[in-house]
Parts: structure tokens; C-alpha cells; sequence
């Protein structure tokens, strides 16, 4: 499973994590805040990384057979000038499962909502050896966040997932 957190951060995650208290990240760089699930025993990382002309990092926290991360990747005002929103966050998803070569199971866009603001987001549960892997795409302005939980069919749809993606918060 850490291989494939690996290869997915190296796609859409970059984060400079700091803890708050035990369980509440923020990243100053990234300007987000997260709660990871936290247990005796548990690893928070977070990697650095250079993959397609961009530094990338990620923030994972294992929790049983759970993983929880959270990341960003800043995108060209450039590369997005032609690209809807909707179309980067396509292209995002088909770069995640093409790279992980798992399955869609299900793909939506929705809005992410963060005080006055909403930005453009989608939802993707897709699979791979067994495992199922739940992402929040969001773009924000030039930014592509990236939450995502990895374990079996039930976990990622657990309360503990359900509030981890619940406390995921972009701060401008």
C-alpha cells in the first residue's frame, strides 16, 4: 500500500505539514488544514518529490489498514488558460488511475465549499488489487488538491474516512 501512496503523491501532492495538536495538520505552504486519525504507533510522513517539472510532496498517516493523504500540486496559469476547470479535473483523475492502473468505480464533480468561497471538485472511488482508493479533487485558482483515503470497500466509507474528509479545509 505504500507504493501506491507513493505513486500518487508523486502525481498531485505537495505539502510542508506541521502539527497543531495531535491530530490537526497545517500546511503554511499548501494553506490547508487536515485531522488525521492518529493511534499509538502511527506514522505521519511527508516526501518530497520531483515528477513531471514539479515538486511534489505528500502527507500520509497509516491508520490500520487505512491510509489518509492529503497534498497539493501547483498548476501553470498557463496550462490552464485553454482548460476548464471540469476538463483539469478529468485529466487529473484519468493521470491518477492510468498511473495506479485502477479501476473507476464512480466519478462525479461537485463544489467544494470553504467559508464564502467554492471551487470546482470532483469525487473518485476507483480499485486495485483489492483495495479501494476515494479522492477529493480540488482546484482552487492555480492549485489541485488532493485528499485521499486508501483501504478496503467499508473503510473508505467509514465514519473515521467520512471525517477526515470532512475536516480537509483550504485557508487563503
Amino acid at each position: 500500500m505504500r507504493k501506491l501512496v507513493t505513486v500518487l503523491a508523486v502525481l498531485a501532492c505537495a505539502a510542508g505539514l506541521s502539527a497543531q495538536d495531535e491530530k490537526k495538520y497545517t500546511s503554511k505552504e499548501g494553506k490547508f488544514v487536515a485531522k488525521f486519525p492518529t493511534q499509538p504507533g502511527t506514522i505521519v510522513s511527508t516526501a518530497k518529490v520531483k515528477a513531471a517539472g514539479q515538486e511534489v510532496a505528500l502527507c500520509t498517516s497509516d491508520k490500520g489498514a487505512l491510509a489518509f493523504t492529503v497534498g497539493y500540486a501547483d498548476l501553470t496559469a498557463e496550462a490552464l488558460k485553454d482548460s476548464p476547470a471540469p476538463k483539469v479535473l478529468e485529466k487529473s483523475e484519468q493521470g491518477l488511475t492510468a498511473q495506479t492502473k485502477a479501476k473507476v468505480l464512480t466519478a462525479k464533480p461537485t463544489v467544494y465549499k470553504t467559508g464564502a468561497k467554492e471551487y470546482p471538485a470532483r469525487e473518485v472511488v476507483c480499485e486495485r488489487d483489492g483495495l479501494q482508493m476515494r479522492f477529493l479533487l480540488v482546484l482552487a485558482e492555480t492549485r489541485l488538491y488532493q485528499v485521499f483515503v486508501i483501504g478496503a470497500k467499508d473503510a473508505i466509507v467509514s465514519k473515521e474516512a467520512d471525517a477526515f474528509f470532512a475536516s480537509f479545509e483550504i485557508r487563503n
